[in-house]
């Protein structure tokens, strides 16, 4: 009998934590799995500058929205956090038109979308950015990990030139938006 209730608790034990052991293999290892600039010159670009981030983020043909919007105000309040840059986003609710409206909101100048998405400040530059492809799964006890690459493009409104960035990062939801925005800081504070 003694056997019996010993091979029961152990069993018990083995199937509940399965669960966080799983989990926490899953999650070793999160963070930048691929950063490439795809044209420009980070040197080009000063940490500190003021910021428009255009919302929401295009979407390429593996690319989806977990909610419209969020990517561009996760990142944003990740390179706010850490103070790469100083921004605000501007929320183009025209989905239908986005593409349009994005290559013409990279023509305009800095006045221009000052006014145009009421800002407090003259911005220096515009992000716009693309979801590449986009995958998650769920990590049993410790939440859902996605993997993500955008295309992030960093126009200065001034000069015209232009950064485009390749970032592939997979880690929990909450930490992938600080993950690329450190590895961005890392990137234009080593030129």
């Amino acid at each position: 009998m003694k056997l019996n209730q010993l091979i029961l608790i152990v069993t018990v034990l083995a199937l509940t934590s399965c669960g966080p052991i799983m989990g926490n293999l899953m999650t070793m290892g999160g963070g930048i799995k691929d950063i490439e600039v795809t044209g420009g010159d980070a040197a080009n670009f000063t940490a500190g500058k003021k910021l428009l981030v255009l919302a929401p983020f295009l979407k390429g043909e593996d690319g989806y929205y977990v909610s419209r919007g969020d990517d561009a105000a996760n990142l944003l309040d990740a390179i706010n956090g850490i103070g790469l840059f100083k921004g605000e986003f501007l929320f183009e609710p025209d989905y239908y038109s986005l593409n349009e409206k994005t290559e013409k909101y990279k023509t305009m100048s800095a006045d221009e979308l000052m006014s145009m998405a009421a800002m407090d400040f003259t911005p220096d530059y515009l992000l716009v950015g693309t979801i590449l492809h986009r995958d998650t799964v769920v990590a049993p006890t410790r939440g859902v990990i996605m993997d993500v690459t955008y295309k992030l493009e960093l126009i200065d409104l001034v000069s015209k030139d232009a950064l485009v960035v390749k970032v592939r990062a997979k880690d929990l939801f909450p930490e992938v938006a600080p993950d690329i925005a450190e590895a961005l800081n890392e990137l234009i504070k080593a030129n």
